[in-house]
């Protein structure tokens, strides 16, 4: 910031000298009336300067603070999560056996590379599967476009040297030890090179998470995981993952099947509104013998894809709904790419079954989550608007001018009714706190009371807004 005003120091000095010493042909009284007009001009860019070095500094000082509340609520959550280092057999057996797996006295946990799609993602939901991870990834491997999924452009927001950069990087998000890094898709400009269907596009941006995982030192014994930003597996399974006899995860795997997921529930809005009994089915886990750059592609043959051959879901006949009538006589299947972690079918579904007495849930509450979705934990309604208009599944009508409420949008609908005390038909019968299962580490009671108050006082705000046009 300094040096900064010397420069403008300098600039404006050099312009009073060139301004105030004009030719010896001009009389006492002109140069008198350019020395005023010079020193005004001076006096002016100093201003401005003093000015905007202050609030660079004051910046500085707000972001500064935003870090440190980032460090010291993260490095909170992080001292209550279970170490990695020290393997208790009895314990990892246990474990195991809460999700049906085997353990083979393994003493060597599996890698794990996490990749995900990012944008205007709240740092609610950033510092939720951070919490959830922390310690566990060997990377972090985010895609930033500079389109949405349906094709409106959009400002990068993660470039290098960027405050959200750093905030991103920082060791006490995703732990010290791991590698986070944002790699770029570009979307060109020109509509008629690009697909129509934005699930295409996001599938093809999804695809640049696997070199990077490969770049990072992914093996083949290694576990990729995609996912999206606001959702995560939980981190007892993550560690199961990692210690477990996993029949996907075993060697020589033929790929046709390779698939994890999760059984995930969902969170709208704020930690308190939950869908009933409703579970779904990512993040996703594959074996790196199986994903496309990490896998052997002599041995897996390559697939025709539904944009121009190689893009996008898999052609008929070529894997899609499992269906490989234009490939006969296929012993070893396709490995996967990273888009297809989302769409293609081919996997099992993984709840818990232990750890929790869940013959004694009553309610209508999801039983045996192995994942979290955080889904519309966003900090303003201009960010939801956007989300829903733009994204993946686009909502013409987001930009209405009515509040929020009125749009009928179901899953929103549903955090809007739960936050204001108002019945919604997909709301759980029970509280947060009788809940039975595993919760998220970031819902402290702290966190929920602020989210809440939060969440409450924006739709208050947008409804205020609204009811005034």
């Amino acid at each position: 910031s300094f040096p900064l005003l010397s420069i403008s120091s300098s600039f404006t000095f050099y312009l009073f000298r060139v301004i105030t010493f004009p030719q010896a042909t001009r009389s006492v009284v002109q140069r008198r009336q350019c020395r005023v007009v010079a020193g005004s001009i001076v006096l002016v860019l100093l201003v401005f300067s003093v000015i905007y070095q202050f609030t660079l500094m004051s910046s500085a000082v707000t972001r500064g603070d935003a870090l440190n509340t980032m460090k010291n609520f993260i490095l909170k959550i992080a001292s209550k999560v279970e170490t990695l280092n020290d393997i208790n057999m009895t314990r990892e057996a246990e474990r195991c056996a809460s999700y049906g797996f085997g353990y083979d006295n393994r003493t060597m946990r599996r890698r794990v590379f996490m990749g995900a799609l990012i944008a205007d993602d709240p740092w609610d939901t950033i510092e939720a599967i951070a919490a959830k991870g922390y310690g566990i990834y060997h990377t972090v491997a985010f895609i930033e476009s500079n389109t949405t999924q349906s094709y409106f452009p959009r400002e990068l927001r993660f470039t290098p040297g960027s405050f959200d950069l750093a905030l991103l990087q920082r060791d006490e998000l995703f732990g010290p030890d791991t590698i986070v890094t944002v790699d770029f898709y570009f979307d060109s400009m020109n509509s008629s090179l690009n697909s129509k269907d934005p699930l295409v596009r996001e599938h093809m941006q999804r695809d640049r998470i696997a070199p990077r995982w490969k770049m990072n030192g992914m093996q083949p014994d290694d576990i990729g995981i995609v996912m999206d930003t606001d959702e995560t597996f939980s981190r007892d399974f993550l560690h199961a993952l990692q210690i477990c006899d996993v029949p996907e995860f075993r060697p020589d795997q033929d790929c046709r099947s390779p698939k994890i997921l999760a059984s995930t529930i969902v969170f709208e809005g704020i930690p308190e509104c939950i869908v009933r009994e409703k579970l779904l089915w990512h993040p996703d886990a594959v074996l790196g013998e199986c994903i496309e750059y990490i896998g052997n592609e002599t041995l897996h043959p390559p697939v025709l894809r539904e944009f121009n051959g190689i893009h996008g879901k898999r052609a008929e006949g070529y894997g899609r709904n499992q269906n490989f009538d234009k490939m006969p006589n296929v012993s070893l299947h396709p490995l996967l790419s990273a888009g297809d972690f989302r769409n293609y079918e081919g996997g099992r579904q993984i709840g818990m079954v232990g750890q929790y007495n869940w013959t004694s849930v009553e309610s209508d509450q999801p039983i045996g989550a192995t994942g979290y979705h955080f889904h519309n934990f966003f900090a303003n309604v201009s960010t939801i608007r956007r989300k829903y208009r733009t994204y993946g599944h686009p909502q013409e009508h987001a930009f209405e001018e009515k509040p929020l409420g009125q749009l009928e949008i179901y899953d929103l609908s549903h955090a809007i009714n739960c936050t204001m005390g108002q019945p919604h038909v997909e709301q759980i019968s029970t509280t947060y706190d009788q809940m039975i299962g595993p919760k998220p580490l970031y819902f402290t009671d702290e966190y929920r009371k602020r989210r809440s108050e939060f969440f409450r006082r924006i739709i208050e705000e947008d409804e205020q807004e609204y009811s005034n046009k």
